[in-house]
Parts: structure tokens; C-alpha cells; sequence
């Protein structure tokens, strides 16, 4: 499978936002409070990704688990 960040140079173009100016984090705890309230015979499981699941499905897991150990720069 390809992934996103099959080459590791795509990484330095990427623009990170700041997370501290987010706006969007109420908005999702507002709507996961609101889905459980209403739906009480279906299970609700919020999920925000964390930053090693979203880099895992861009650089795929075996790779991204290659790099912590070959180039952990570039993880970190």
C-alpha cells in the first residue's frame, strides 16, 4: 500500500498547525456529548487521533515503526 509520507521529504513541506489556536476540539466535545444524549441504545466511542496514530496511517505502521528505531529524528 502507499501512504502518504512514503517519502520522508514530504514530511518538510508539511505546515503544522498550532494546536493552541484550535478551534475545532469544543465543537467535537459539544457533538460527542450531544450524540451519547441522544443515542442511548448505540454505543458512542469518540476518537480523536493522536499524534503516533495519524503518523502511523501516513507513513504506514511498519515503516513508521522501522523509523523509531533506524531514524527517530524524523519521529520526533
Amino acid at each position: 500500500a502507499l501512504h502518504l509520507l512514503q517519502d520522508k521529504a514530504l514530511f518538510a513541506k508539511f505546515k503544522l498547525p498550532d494546536l493552541k489556536q484550535g478551534r475545532r476540539l469544543p465543537y467535537y466535545i459539544e457533538f460527542s456529548r450531544l450524540a451519547v444524549s441522544q443515542l442511548k441504545e448505540i454505543a458512542v466511542f469518540p476518537f480523536i487521533p493522536s499524534p503516533w496514530s495519524t503518523a502511523m496511517s501516513w507513513r504506514g505502521v511498519e515503516d513508521f515503526i522501522f523509523d523509531t528505531q533506524d531514524n527517530p529524528d524524523f519521529i520526533h
